[in-house]
């Protein structure tokens, strides 16, 4: 189901023509947004007596997304954490995912299905619980193991990224964009700007909109002279992506308002 800001039912969810998905008594354990406004479920379930897990896809109506294939495992998914680029990262206590070999650790392509590129975690335990993710796109995991790829780990590691995660401020008249891109964290809540005088002491703006490629807000009164801007987001992960991390983009900013400041014309 889905609520308005106010707490209140939200009817829009499965009031198109097409119905919402009912997963019959299932339990959704997970819900992580997309930039398209798609949402990724997590949804147990029970396969030959054994324990399994769903990833699906809802459109923002609520159906399902026939464009992303259901990815299952073999056991319980604890964690889920999307990046920018569109790929999900799983953790838990499987060790298959569709027919892949992945124990505890898996990445799952925008479009469903293994991403054969990121290699099986290779870990000597029983589960990974907790998933965060750094900033510059570096990989925390939490969890009952001992080693990882054959060097003695226990309970907690962080593996490098693979991507660049890549993010700038950018300011155009009186329009502010946080460009990002690449393995860094998706954001659960849309982003706040704020801006500084003296680069210390911050001020709210106002909540920034989804653009192609990041984050937007127009119509800004900008300072003149030097200013500091600063665009801030949280991301959603941990156990059962029960806690939060915070993802930021800082700018220095020199803004003139001299009539002639270009030169003539």
């Amino acid at each position: 189901m889905r609520l308005n800001a106010d707490g209140s039912f939200n009817a829009c969810l499965g009031s198109s023509s097409t119905q919402p998905t009912n997963f019959n008594d299932k339990p959704v354990t997970m819900v992580i947004p997309q930039a398209t406004g798609k949402m990724l479920l997590n949804v147990p379930g029970y396969a030959n007596g054994r324990q399994t897990n769903l990833i699906r896809r809802i459109q923002d109506y609520g159906s399902v997304d026939l464009g992303f294939a259901g990815t299952v495992a073999n056991d319980t998914i604890f964690s889920l954490l999307s990046q920018v680029d569109g790929t999900l990262l799983a953790g838990g206590s499987f060790q298959v995912v569709g027919v892949d070999l992945r124990k505890y650790l898996a990445r799952v392509k925008p479009v469903g299905g293994v991403d054969a590129s990121f290699a099986d975690f290779a870990a000597t335990g029983s589960a990974i619980y907790a998933l965060a993710m750094q900033t510059d796109g570096s990989l925390l995991i939490g969890g009952y193991f001992t080693q990882i790829q054959g060097r003695a780990s226990k309970g907690f590691a962080r593996l490098s990224a693979a991507d660049a995660a890549l993010k700038s401020l950018d300011v155009e008249g009186s329009t502010v964009t946080w460009h990002r891109s690449g393995a860094g964290p998706e954001l659960a809540l849309p982003p706040i700007l704020y801006v500084s005088a003296n680069c210390t002491d911050y001020t709210a703006i106002g909540s920034m909109s989804r653009v192609a490629d990041g984050w937007q807000l127009g119509g800004v009164a900008l300072p003149v002279g030097w200013f500091c801007l600063r665009a801030q987001g949280r991301s959603s992960s941990g156990q059962n992506n029960g806690s939060q991390g915070l993802v930021e983009s800082v700018r220095r900013v020199w803004r003139d308002d001299r009539i002639f400041r270009n030169g003539f014309e």
